[in-house]
């Protein structure tokens, strides 16, 4: 009914960066970092949340 939505855009940037560093730069890929998304969407299902009788959190958008 709520999910914190990522960007596939922003990850797939940060991975074109990644692979940028290894095939340009030589970095060694066993000791990169793991990244993660930067920013995230909270969003839930307005019409299940109101079959449910559920009221989510102000910081939440319903999903389109």
């Amino acid at each position: 009914m709520a999910t914190l939505s990522i960007s596939y855009h922003d990850i797939g940037f940060a991975c074109g960066e990644m692979a940028a560093e290894i095939l340009l730069n030589g970095a060694d890929v066993s000791k990169m970092e793991v990244r993660f998304a930067p920013q995230f969407t909270k969003e839930f299902n307005a019409e299940l949340c109101a079959a449910l009788g559920i009221t989510p959190p102000a910081d939440y958008v319903a999903i389109a």
